[in-house]
């Protein structure tokens, strides 16, 4: 009994790591993807995967028709649920431009999306690899899981690099075969973990040991925003001076927009100068409009010497404004007061170097997980006594 709990305790460790990883698409990714990847897409395009995706459903549904499955008639209702409601979104309701900016929350349904195209193929891969006489136990889909999910980062490591500068926008591809790599993960790997720790844990502590996989899987969720957060930089926060005058601004947006308490951001480039932070705008310094505490002021300062080869960083300062308030200000009741205006301030490249390491490091620590597991393979398969030998 012994032996099994120290495998199940590394199968756990392993679970958290996975998740810990995987779960990054619902913060970091889908923040990423929000701010700094391409998602204008032609009509065409939109015409074009709705198309494929239709005609492999057609596909399937004829091939259970003439097998005689009972799949048959779900595919079918799913097709044309699927196809009527992308006809009227098109063409009734004319919900798309051309051409269209995909909403980043879009993206969160791209894994679902890949699992029903490969969650059968998968499936079918090990049941192949199985009667090549390969290694198939759980502990290794479990690690080549983990590894395959942790590539995928190495994808949006590539899109950091892009990004080069304030506006720029890495390839839309990217993201897509970083999803494509994290749901392969997902699918060598999840649909045995937990079926893996009720046939090792010994039988009269299966339900306490499936209490503690799902307790690893929400620890696993921790980490993950524990990750997430550690990818942004220190927030800097800052108000506009009560002597703030658009007038100093060349953007004609941020007069639209803050003389009538709507959220703006203004865009700079920073760096210091004997001791000072200077923020040019246009040929002026602007660092005037702004309040900062003294400890705010130090820490910019650092971001804005951090690296040497950066002369001027890029600075963007978003500002909020109280919401109702902003509603006066909107009515006419009464007039804008800049002191109101709060926000924080993002050192552009400081952001994108602390996302590039993120990625890096979330592939470099998952590969490495998963290697040192197939490593130790063989022993703990010792340990599980022959429960592990069992087909999963």
């Amino acid at each position: 009994e012994k032996d099994r709990f120290v495998v199940l305790i590394i199968s756990f460790l392993i679970v958290i790591v996975f998740w810990g990883a995987f779960e990054q698409a619902g913060g970091l990714m889908n923040i990423y993807t929000r701010d700094k990847i391409d998602r204008v897409v032609s009509l065409f395009t939109i015409d074009s995967l709705f198309i494929v995706f239709i005609g492999a459903l057609l596909v399937k549904t004829i091939v259970d028709k003439v097998k005689k499955k009972d799949t048959f008639s779900l595919f079918l209702v799913l097709t044309l649920i699927l196809a009527g409601v992308y006809v009227f979104l098109r063409f009734y309701l004319d919900v798309f431009t051309n051409p269209y900016l995909i909403p980043a929350s879009v993206f969160q349904s791209v894994n679902a999306f890949f699992i029903m195209i490969f969650g059968t193929i998968v499936g079918g891969f090990w049941i192949l690899w199985a009667k090549w006489g390969k290694e198939d136990s759980s502990l290794f889909k479990m690690a080549v899981g983990t590894i395959i999910m942790g590539i995928g980062f190495l994808f949006m490591a590539k899109a950091s690099t892009e990004v080069q500068q304030y506006g720029d926008k890495a390839a839309l591809v990217l993201l897509i075969l970083a999803y494509l790599l994290h749901t392969l993960g997902e699918l060598s790997m999840s649909p045995v973990a937990l079926s893996f720790v009720t046939k090792v844990a010994p039988v009269k502590y299966v339900s306490i040991m499936m209490g503690v996989y799902f307790a690893a899987t929400g620890l696993g969720n921790k980490v993950a925003g524990s990750i997430g957060e550690s990818a942004q930089a220190e927030p800097i926060e800052v108000s506009l001076s009560s002597d703030f005058s658009v007038s100093n601004f060349s953007d004609d947006a941020i007069d639209t927009l803050a003389t009538k308490g709507y959220d703006f951001e203004i865009v700079t480039k920073g760096h210091v100068e004997e001791g000072h932070i200077v923020l040019d705008n246009s040929g002026k310094d602007v660092m005037s409009q702004f309040n900062l505490t003294s400890k705010n002021v130090e820490h910019m300062k650092e971001y804005l010497t951090s690296d040497e080869d950066v002369k001027d960083y890029t600075v963007i300062l978003r500002f909020g404004y109280n919401e109702t308030k902003a509603e006066s200000v909107r009515s006419g009741a009464s007039p804008v007061d800049y002191a109101e205006y709060e926000g924080n301030v993002e050192v552009f490249e400081v952001q994108n170097k602390i996302e590039l390491r993120t990625f890096l490091m979330i592939f470099g620590f998952t590969g490495a997980f998963g290697i040192l597991l197939l490593l130790f393979l063989k022993r703990l398969k010792r340990l599980t006594h022959g429960a592990e030998d069992i087909q999963l």
